[in-house]
């Protein structure tokens, strides 16, 4: 992209004119070099650059022009609060600790702080009920859940005042906390910014909002993509659409060519709001597969059972693997949803299924939460199996990435990479579902967005599933 195309031609005008904008940025269309072309047009001005984590900001730190500051949002409260509090970040915060502090129990300590996580990462300015995980809510009788949750926030506010007491060494503090600190405090930034950026405006978690909201750019510039929208499930806000800006879009991707262009246009058509579609690079032959490669390939996962079940798969047949991020969390979800379900729950060692307390309970949860209902399917699959197939996998060797013959992940542990050959799981859910209070069949946003990220991390082949193969379908029912 040695030229700036029409599009970022009209952005750069536009920024000109010192109004806020949101730029709708579809996967491979530039982003950064899109924001680069704003900081050399805006020369004359003090620039901040908020980038999504430590990777955008390195790559932000080559390609940036010298004039732009480039932070992380825990970067910036860093420089400002979390610096005083750099002697507790290596005190890992333990619910023994919660518990012998404030005389509870485990459990409870641990739902202290999840309280606390959810509270942090939350525009709220106090520790309310909601912030309480509704995985330990299932467990408690109805009549009882409302006293149940003060107590838990009452204990939750003990252990916050604890952890941000810099004198109180035994309790350690989170990034999060520290961040959290800083916008409430009225996220002061070290130095004055005229322009401040901010990439992957489409997955902000509310804290981050207030954060932009607190430091009075004279004109802010937000970049994302709504159609890839991954962390709703965690309180993640598309930032462009709560601060409505003007918009302007970027649809050329220069990532892969026509044919999965096309592919990513057919999930486009099922969202349920208008989005731009794209445009494939005619400088890349792109095509799409049925079937598995033979080749070198990624492969895309929905959920963690799913990354564990092709992982398993590929260690079978002899393949050289390499795991984005930790294949042991997806086995110790499993392992725990079996132990579980044989009433042996002195061996539940995952959080999230320790809090719900009961099988029943898991099979509740399964029914809104597709991480929990893919580890329920492979507890019927695999049954008294599962502890065998943990420890298979825990003694699997692992290579490194440019030397596996497969590179597995989750969709979300993707997120900003991509790949010459893409092979898509077997597990993602359907994205267009009946509605009994609509009676009308709706699409599901929150797995489009999922989807929608998979299909568009691969540059030159595709192998579909049966997902892809249902769009037009789909199409059809709306």
């Amino acid at each position: 992209m040695n030229h700036p195309t029409k599009q970022q031609c009209a952005i750069i005008d536009f920024v000109s004119k010192g109004k806020n904008l949101s730029v709708n940025a579809g996967p491979g269309t530039g982003k950064t070099a899109t924001n680069a072309l704003i900081a050399k047009a805006s020369h004359d001005k003090n620039i901040v650059n908020f980038c999504f984590n430590r990777s955008t900001k390195l790559q932000a730190d080559q390609k940036m022009p010298a004039h732009v500051k480039n932070y992380t949002f825990h970067g910036a409260a860093y420089a400002v609060t979390g610096k005083y509090y750099s002697h507790k970040l290596n005190v890992k915060l333990q619910p023994s600790m919660i518990a012998k502090r404030f005389g509870c129990d485990l459990k409870m300590a641990m739902l202290a702080k999840h309280t606390l996580r959810r509270y942090a990462a939350s525009d709220d300015g106090a520790i309310m009920a909601w912030h309480v995980p509704k995985e330990a809510i299932i467990a408690i009788d109805e009549k009882d859940r409302n006293s149940f949750k003060d107590d838990v926030v009452t204990l939750a506010k003990k252990t916050w005042f604890a952890c941000m007491n810099h004198k109180d060494r035994e309790f350690g503090i989170e990034h999060d906390f520290y961040l959290k600190q800083w916008v409430e405090e009225g996220a002061r930034l070290p130095g004055k910014f005229q322009l401040g950026l901010v990439d992957e405006a489409q997955d902000m978690v509310p804290i981050n909002i207030k954060a932009i909201k607190r430091m009075r750019f004279e004109q802010t510039v937000l970049t994302g993509d709504p159609k890839q929208e991954l962390y709703l499930w965690r309180g993640g806000q598309d930032a462009m659409k709560s601060l409505g800006y003007d918009e302007l879009p970027l649809t050329l991707s220069h990532r892969f060519g026509p044919a999965i262009a096309n592919a990513a246009n057919q999930v486009i058509d099922l969202f349920p709001d208008e989005h731009h579609p794209l445009t494939g690079t005619d400088q890349i032959e792109s095509r799409l597969y049925e079937g598995s490669p033979d080749e070198p390939h990624t492969v895309l996962c929905r959920s963690n059972a799913g990354l564990l079940s092709e992982t398993l798969n590929a260690v079978r047949k002899g393949k050289r693997i390499h795991v984005v991020g930790s294949i042991f969390d997806s086995a110790l979800i499993m392992e725990s949803c079996w132990y579980l379900s044989i009433g042996e729950k002195q061996k539940v060692k995952h959080p999230t299924i320790s809090m719900l307390g009961s099988w029943e309970n898991v099979l509740e949860l399964a029914k809104e939460d597709a991480e929990i209902a893919q580890a329920v399917k492979r507890v019927d699959e695999y049954g008294g199996q599962i502890p065998s197939l943990v420890e298979e996998l825990r003694c699997a060797g692992e290579t490194s990435r440019d030397r596996a013959d497969v590179v597995l992940s989750t969709v979300h542990k993707f997120k900003g990479d991509e790949a010459d050959v893409v092979k898509l799981g077997d597990d993602f859910p359907d994205l267009v579902r009946w509605s009994k209070k609509d009676r009308a069949y709706v699409p599901l946003k929150g797995e489009l967005c999922v989807f929608f990220v998979a299909v568009t991390r691969a540059r030159r082949k595709l192998y579909t599933n049966r997902t892809l193969e249902q769009l037009k379908v789909w199409k059809e029912l709306l």
